[in-house]
């Protein structure tokens, strides 16, 4: 702006001495005329001067003339141009005034925009500071949940370890409580056997006897006592022991009252009666008599299956008092032998 100044300043006075000089030479040069004109009067008249000029002195009055008269108009133009480049002067002034104030409020606003920016810069990196340190609190954190869940894992795998050893264990208790108690049931539990052919006499009216009523003794060998003990109980007659005869397997009738045998006791069948006709064949040694049947039955032991005695016997003779003797005190003893077949406890007996 001041360089601005100085320039305006020199070029002013530039115009001014330029047409300071025209002016003087104008001024001279109306002076002259004036002067000449007051001359006539002596010279008489301007004609015949101008007559008796020469030529070349004409000429070089015109030129002057024109010389005065174009640097009056260009005096003119200069004055023109000068006013408007004052003009032009004054505006560029202003308007470099105003870019100066522009320029000075734009510093201003510059400079609150710079501590904006600086505020906003300090608020950031405040914010970026905060930010670090929750990201390392966060990776602090981060390591020690991942060293908890390396722990964690170390501790779920060395449980599922323990677990499963355990499991192994109770798999291991599991099979030696059921050899146990398979083992107990098998010492403690009711096992019936069948005993020898028992033998009662059966009078008539007339106090002879009539028939002999035959049970089969059954012994209970186990440490524990029958449950639901049921019996059949059959017989035939044949004519030879090696002739073939079909066993009929009934079952016990399930709506037969059950028995009960207690550990190591005895217990009889159902009995069948003989006629005494057949009785005395059979101590004639004419005919046979064939016993057979089955005793079914359950344990006290719960979840365990129920078991299976059967029997078959074949009725040979008598020992001691003939059976047929009447109010005999003395006892009888029946001979027989066991069947090829149909003598079996629980499994064996399903095969045929």
């Amino acid at each position: 702006m001041p360089h601005q100044n100085e320039t305006d300043s020199l070029s002013e006075k530039v115009v001014e001495q330029h047409l300071s000089h025209l002016v003087k030479a104008y001024v001279d040069e109306k002076l002259k005329e004036s002067n000449k004109n007051n001359d006539n009067a002596a010279n008489k008249s301007w004609k015949r001067s101008w007559r008796s000029t020469s030529p070349i002195t004409k000429a070089t009055l015109l030129l002057t003339a024109g010389v005065a008269f174009a640097t009056i108009a260009y005096a003119f133009i200069a004055a023109y141009q000068l006013g408007e480049m004052r003009h032009t002067n004054d505006l560029t002034r202003e308007a470099l005034k105003k870019a100066d104030q522009n320029s000075v409020e734009s510093s201003d606003q510059f400079q609150v925009q710079i501590h904006h920016y600086d505020d906003a810069l300090g608020q950031t990196k405040e914010i970026a500071k905060q930010t670090l340190a929750q990201a390392q609190h966060s990776d602090m954190l981060a390591k020690d949940t991942h060293a908890l869940a390396d722990t964690s894992r170390t501790q779920s795998i060395s449980t599922r370890k323990i677990a499963e050893s355990n499991t192994d264990q109770l798999d291991i208790m599991k099979n030696q409580l059921e050899l146990s108690r398979e083992a107990l049931i098998g010492v403690q539990r009711a096992v019936v056997t069948t005993g020898s052919l028992k033998i009662v006499r059966k009078p008539g009216i007339d106090g002879k006897i009539e028939s002999l009523k035959f049970y089969v003794g059954f012994r209970n060998d186990g440490n524990t006592a029958t449950k639901n003990l049921r019996f059949s109980h059959h017989w035939q007659v044949i004519n030879s022991p090696s002739e073939r005869f079909d066993l009929i397997d009934t079952l016990p009738r399930p709506d037969s009252p059950p028995a009960f045998a207690s550990a190591h006791k005895e217990i009889l069948s159902i009995g069948e009666e003989v006629d005494i006709a057949t009785i005395q064949r059979v101590i004639d040694h004419k005919a046979f008599v064939v016993f057979w049947g089955r005793a079914d039955y359950s344990d006290v032991f719960p979840g365990t299956n129920s078991h299976i005695t059967e029997y078959c016997a074949i009725l040979t003779g008598f020992e001691g008092e003939m059976p047929t003797t009447p109010n005999s005190d003395k006892p009888t003893t029946a001979t027989d032998y066991n069947c090829e077949t149909h003598n079996c406890y629980d499994d064996d007996c399903k095969v045929k």
